[in-house]
């Protein structure tokens, strides 16, 4: 088999796949082998294999061919080697390592480094796919999602990332609506998800430990979502940049503690930040450039450096102002925790006036506010000691 060259569908093996498929039906009503194969209209092809790389591609080769099977396998906390890279044209696979403890290691002559274009475990082309629940072991550049809509890739394990874990997008394909859920990733040097320009994918209930840049989009355009997700130890934290064409980012319900930034955001990005817990170690949210953002319900506390930067010329709304993000300018609600920062809890390097109205500081009062707590134009009411407003005034850059 010629390196990188595994080709699921019709188009590349029609005759192997029609006498793949006769033979995998005649086994399967004769309930031979280790493979016991039933066809269920609804799914398509239910296929448990050993643990081998042949039976897997043959197993994906039948899926494909059909429109549509599940994939499990015979096998109790073993590792499944797999020697070189697997390309997936096809829909409704569900590839699934179950409760079994399965490890999916990779044996190809490509390094755990951080060069470009080595092999993959998977590349997926088509919709509503399914890989989940097992272990990723030394694959080179983890797993894609290349083109199409509705994918899933869940609870899956990095335990030692190469290059990227999973990638969404690439070499000019989009993927939309892709979710990757549950997982766990841990040693990066590099990214862990990687997002390409375009498509839509949502990262949620995740971990990322010392992973140094757990997620990571670039490129003009696209609409992602970040939520419930775990970021902890060594790294830069989230990053997206780029939105020529309108990228659009929700960041909430994460907690995020130690990462050099809680989020950085910069190009044209528009992002609406909210109801994240962030203990960095530098900054928690640096802005820069032209991106807009929004941000509520937000505790962020005892970063070294601030703990949100607004610099260039970002548009911003902490509460009571009217960013436009995705075409609507409704205001945020403040209810922001911004507490024991340094230097400032809000360090506005713009030449426009940030409102941040309803926010706790380390201050009860408007003045003292203004005077510790903040720097540059900035419109406050604070939430006083007993939760409510104590007072409105705004101090510019200009007045020191």
């Amino acid at each position: 088999m010629a390196r990188g060259e595994l080709l699921s569908g019709w188009s590349r093996r029609a005759g192997g796949g029609i006498l793949l498929f006769i033979l995998l039906l005649v086994c399967g009503l004769m309930n031979c082998g280790r493979r016991p194969v039933d066809k269920i209209p609804a799914v398509g092809l239910v296929l448990s294999i050993e643990c081998s790389e042949a039976a897997l591609r043959a197993a994906l080769d039948s899926v494909a061919a059909i429109g549509g099977g599940t994939i499990t396998f015979e096998c109790n906390g073993d590792t499944l080697d797999i020697s070189d890279r697997i390309y997936f044209y096809g829909s409704k696979l569900v590839l699934d390592g179950g409760g079994s403890g399965l490890v999916v290691r990779y044996t190809g002559p490509d390094d755990c480094s951080q060069t470009e274009g080595q092999d993959h475990f998977i590349e997926i082309h088509g919709d509503s796919n399914v890989v989940r629940n097992f272990t990723l072991l030394r694959f080179p550049d983890g797993m894609h999602v290349q083109s199409g809509y509705d994918n899933l890739v869940e609870n899956l394990r990095f335990p030692g990332v190469c290059e990227d874990a999973v990638t969404n997008n690439g070499r000019g394909y989009e993927a939309y609506r892709t979710v990757i859920r549950g997982c766990y990733f841990e040693d990066s040097e590099d990214k862990a998800v990687m997002i390409n320009n375009g498509g839509s994918v949502t990262v949620e209930d995740c971990e990322f430990v010392d992973c140094q840049q757990p997620v990571r989009a670039g490129g003009s355009s696209g609409y992602y979502v970040v939520r419930g997700c775990t970021f902890s130890g060594r790294s830069t934290g989230p990053r997206f940049s780029g939105g020529r064409d309108t990228m659009n980012v929700i960041f909430e319900n994460n907690t995020i503690h130690d990462s050099e930034y809680g989020i950085r955001v910069y190009g044209e990005v528009q992002a609406i930040i909210r109801n994240n817990v962030m203990r960095p170690g530098n900054y928690g949210i640096y802005a820069y450039e032209n991106a807009r953002v929004r941000l509520e319900r937000n505790d962020i506390q005892n970063a070294s450096s601030a703990g949100v930067l607004l610099k260039d010329h970002v548009q911003a709304d902490l509460g009571g102002g009217s960013v436009s993000i995705d075409s609507n300018s409704q205001a945020s609600l403040g209810l922001n925790i911004l507490r024991g920062n340094q230097s400032k809890d809000l360090l506005n390097l713009t030449a426009d006036t940030v409102k941040a109205m309803n926010n706790v500081w380390d201050h009860a009062t408007v003045a003292e506010v203004l005077a510790g707590d903040v720097s540059g134009p900035v419109e406050v009411e604070p939430l006083g000691t007993s939760g409510g407003p104590a007072g409105s005034a705004e101090r510019n850059l200009n007045d020191r």
